[in-house]
This record gives structure tokens, C-alpha cells and sequence, in this order.
């Protein structure tokens, strides 16, 4: 006798008791699952216009994490794209040292100088140097300070890879090589260019 069976059979009585007390059981559930949704109502509405504003910052967040060498590469795609003859292309770029931020400091210069007679006529210089140096801040508000900025010197080109369709034909590699050497000011030893498979 199989499971359906045994909930469907009588009692000694003439009552189906275990299929009673199964749909007893499912309108507790039931009941239970419709009082939960009341008084906890599901979030999925009020959580779409969280998610909505959530997710725009971190597209701008990934835009701004976007590195120097990385928009170079977008930059540089978009523009060798459009030479006739080169078809698709891709570049790869890499840097020699990162980005570099001159701060403006304050550096005192102390300077003192002995003169010392010993007692044989001869004379001595003693020269004392001190040179403290300290950052320069700037008041942003609110309490907050940050150093003054005097130049970014961005990061210096090290290599430019080049891959195109069109990048077998001698004229068209001459054309990428010119491009990338006008755009970003590298000597021509510093980019290759490939033919995309």
C-alpha cells in the first residue's frame, strides 16, 4: 500500500483522520504565509528604485576607475577605426611608472657657518645645513585640508600594440604607426602593428 493510499483509508471509525489533519496542516501554512505578507510586505517594489539609484553611481564609479592607459586605448581605437582600409582594431598600451603628483612644499633652508681658529694658525669652516620641509595645505572646508597640487606629469609611454584587419598592408601598417605617433607623441620603435586573425 502506497503513501495515497494510506492518507485516503478509513479509521476504525469511518473518518479519513490523516487527510484531515494534512489539510488542517495546509491552511495553518496558508493562513500564515498570507498574515507574514501584511505585516512583512515583500521588498522587491521597494528595493527596485534602491537598486535603480544604487547601480548608476557604480557605472560612474567604474568610469572613474577607468585607468589612464585605458581610456589612451578607447580613445586611440576610436580614432584608428576610422582610417580607410583598417577595419577592426584593437590597442593595447602599456605604461612605464604611474601617474605622478608634484605637491608644493615649503622648504627653510638654515644655513650657518663657523669659522674656527686653532692654536697652531691654521683655520677651520664648519658648515651646518637644515633644511625642513614641509607640505603646503589648502582649507577645502569643514575642517578638511589637502595638500596643494603644483603639476601631474602623467604616466610615460612604454609600448603600443596595434592589432587590426588591415594590418598586413604595409601602407596601412605605416598609417597606424604614423597615427599612433602623432596622437600620442611615441617614437615609431615604440609601436608595433599586427594583422588581426
Amino acid at each position: 500500500m502506497n503513501w495515497f493510499d494510506k492518507l485516503f483509508k478509513k479509521t476504525e471509525k469511518g473518518d479519513h483522520k490523516r487527510l484531515t489533519h494534512l489539510i488542517f496542516i495546509l491552511g495553518v501554512g496558508i493562513l500564515l504565509f498570507f498574515i507574514s505578507n501584511k505585516l512583512f510586505p515583500p521588498q522587491s517594489t521597494q528595493n527596485s528604485s534602491t537598486i535603480q539609484r544604487s547601480t548608476t553611481p557604480n557605472v560612474e564609479q567604474d568610469s572613474a576607475e577607468e585607468t589612464f592607459d585605458m581610456k589612451l586605448e578607447k580613445r586611440l581605437i576610436q580614432s584608428l577605426g576610422k582610417i580607410e582600409g583598417v577595419g577592426k582594431v584593437d590597442v593595447m598600451i602599456t605604461l612605464e611608472a604611474g601617474k605622478e603628483i608634484i605637491i608644493n612644499k615649503d622648504t627653510p633652508l638654515t644655513e650657518s657657518v663657523t669659522l674656527e681658529d686653532d692654536g697652531e694658525g691654521g683655520t677651520r669652516n664648519s658648515t651646518d645645513r637644515n633644511v625642513d620641509e614641509k607640505t603646503i595645505m589648502k582649507n577645502i572646508g569643514n575642517g578638511i585640508t589637502e595638500p596643494i597640487v603644483v603639476m601631474e606629469k602623467e604616466p610615460i609611454i612604454k609600448g603600443i600594440i596595434i592589432i587590426s584587419e588591415g594590418g598586413h598592408d604595409p601602407y596601412i601598417k605605416s598609417q597606424l604607426i604614423n597615427a599612433a605617433e602623432v596622437l600620442l607623441g611615441v617614437p615609431s620603435y615604440k609601436v608595433q602593428v599586427f594583422k588581426m586573425k
